[in-house]
C-alpha cells in the first residue's frame, strides 16, 4: 500500500512539473472575412483628441490630427483641411460652441487596403449639442474617419443640416 501510494505521489509530482497543453485564445479567422473590429484602439483616441479639440476651440491641436492633405465629405460637400479650419473658426466667431457626446465608437481594420492605402476606419454615432447664448441644439451624426499613419486622411460626416443653419443666424 505505501508503494501504491509512494507512486501515486512521484506520478503527481511528474504532472505537476510538466508544461501543461498550451491553449490559445486569439480569435480564429472567419472564412470569408475581410477584416476585424475593435472597441478601442490608438486610432479612437485619436478621433476623440480631434473632436475634443475641435469641440475647445483648440485648432492647432486638431490641425495634428489630420494629414496636411486630409479630405472632408460634410454631407457630401468635399472640403479641403483648410476650408474645415476656416468653418471651426467661423463658428468661434459667431459664437457658437459644441460638445460631442458617443453613442457608439469602434474601428474596423480591413486585411487589404484600399487604392489610397487605408485599411483602418474610425466610425462613429454622435451627438453634437451646438450652443449660442442660452439656445441650444442637438445634432445627430453619422461619422467615418480613415486614419493612416497615425493621422486622419479622409473623414465623412453625414447629419440633417436642417436645424442648424437656422440656429447659426
Amino acid at each position: 500500500m505505501k508503494k501504491l501510494l509512494l507512486g501515486f505521489l512521484v506520478l503527481a509530482s511528474i504532472a505537476a512539473c510538466t508544461n501543461p497543453k498550451s491553449t490559445s485564445t486569439a480569435a480564429t479567422a472567419v472564412p470569408n472575412g475581410s477584416g476585424y473590429t475593435l472597441d478601442s484602439s490608438a486610432n479612437i483616441d485619436l478621433i476623440k483628441k480631434s473632436n475634443a479639440a475641435g469641440a475647445s476651440g483648440d485648432l492647432a491641436t486638431y490641425k495634428t490630427t489630420y494629414s496636411d492633405s486630409a479630405v472632408f465629405h460634410d454631407n457630401l460637400n468635399k472640403l479641403s483641411l483648410s476650408q474645415n479650419l476656416e468653418m471651426l473658426e467661423q463658428f468661434k466667431k459667431t459664437g457658437l460652441s459644441f460638445s460631442v457626446e458617443y453613442g457608439a465608437l469602434w474601428e474596423t481594420i480591413n486585411n487589404k487596403a484600399d487604392e489610397k492605402g487605408v485599411s483602418n476606419y474610425v466610425l462613429g454615432y454622435l451627438t453634437t449639442t451646438f450652443k449660442k447664448g442660452d439656445k441650444s441644439l442637438k445634432v445627430a451624426q453619422f461619422q467615418v474617419d480613415a486614419v493612416k499613419d497615425g493621422k486622419i486622411v479622409e473623414e465623412w460626416i453625414v447629419y440633417d443640416p436642417s436645424g442648424l443653419a437656422a440656429f447659426m443666424k
